[in-house]
């Protein structure tokens, strides 16, 4: 992206009214002109949330060491060691949540439920890093006909789920859901021990809005193959949110399970059916065939205009 093209958004940004920026890619921390960049947003009174793979270059590293906490807050997306490439990418990434903890919470994206989850509340306490984990689930990834963590698996997900929650209550470490899970992929009984054990759980999925090296638009990373706009063509966040919402509207119906456009928990908003991705190409069949159930509501919306489901609204 061009230091023009940074201005851009920042200036988008001052018309939003929106106090934080967010840097993500990609690895942020390696764009030539990072530092410079990092002195925009300061400069023009923005707070900064940075989304990493950990392994951040010393230059960017002592650039983001000389901000203060308030300025700052980092998402250290992390890897178990068993996924990564080599011992030393896992080394550095735990040497940068060291050298960062100050500023930075743990993130980790769950795809393998073979994976020790202790590894990440021991590395919470070994770093110093925040007490806190934000969790998300595998999404299809923009070009991606697969997924490693389809919604059928999503039950034997939640076990995994419950055992680190288990751990970092015992730890005083907040654990928070990222968007795109679902209730039903917890009993009643577990939903009300997360609730107990103090995690942090929403099962939303909205319109997210990431902006591109080219200033080009999505709602969020999963679906920015699917359908694009250009940050030129809106004046405010609220625009671009408005026009994916609209968009979206009648995929919104559905969910990634046949029952869920008869769910009490997404009629009252409370869920939203899982990952938007996961429905638009359970439609397109690179997921999976739509269902015979799912064919016939779609046909009886469009006869009479009506969907079962509210508008849902990002808070």
């Amino acid at each position: 992206m061009s230091i023009e093209d940074v201005r851009k958004i920042i200036d988008f940004h001052h018309r939003s009214a929106l106090p934080i920026i967010s840097l993500l890619g990609g690895e942020p921390t390696l764009h030539p002109e990072f530092s410079r960049i990092i002195d925009m947003c300061i400069d023009a009174g923005l707070s900064i949330r940075l989304f990493t793979g950990g392994i951040v270059p010393t230059k960017a590293k002592e650039k983001l060491q000389s901000l203060s906490p308030k300025q700052l807050s980092i998402i250290t997306n992390i890897s178990a060691p068993e996924h990564c490439r080599s011992e030393q990418e896992y080394d550095a990434s735990v040497q940068s949540l060291k050298d960062l903890a100050a500023y930075t919470v743990v993130g980790y994206t769950l795809f393998d439920m073979d994976t020790d989850p202790e590894f990440l509340q021991e590395l919470v306490l070994s770093t110093g890093c925040h007490r806190s984990i934000r969790l998300g689930l595998t999404m299809p990834g923009p070009n991606d006909s697969t997924c490693l963590l389809p919604p059928v698996r999503y039950r034997d997900a939640a076990s995994w789920i419950l055992r680190l929650a288990r751990s970092c209550d015992k730890h005083d470490i907040s654990l928070g859901f990222d968007c795109g899970f679902t209730m039903c992929m917890f009993t009643p009984d577990e939903l009300g021990e997360l609730a107990y054990l103090g995690c942090m759980t929403r099962f939303l999925c909205c319109p997210i809005i990431d902006v591109g090296p080219d200033l080009s638009v999505w709602s969020c990373f999963a679906t920015s193959t699917l359908d694009r706009t250009h940050l030129d063509e809106h004046k405010k966040r609220q625009d671009l949110v408005d026009f994916f919402t609209q968009r979206q509207r009648a995929y919104r119906t559905f969910g990634v399970y046949d029952h869920c456009h008869t769910c009490k928990h997404k009629r009252r908003g409370l869920c939203a059916g899982g990952c938007l991705a996961h429905v638009i190409r359970s439609f397109s069949g690179r997921n999976a065939v739509m269902s015979t159930e799912k064919q016939k509501h779609s046909a009886e919306m469009n006869r009479t205009g009506k969907t079962n489901t509210p508008e849902q609204k990002r808070s």
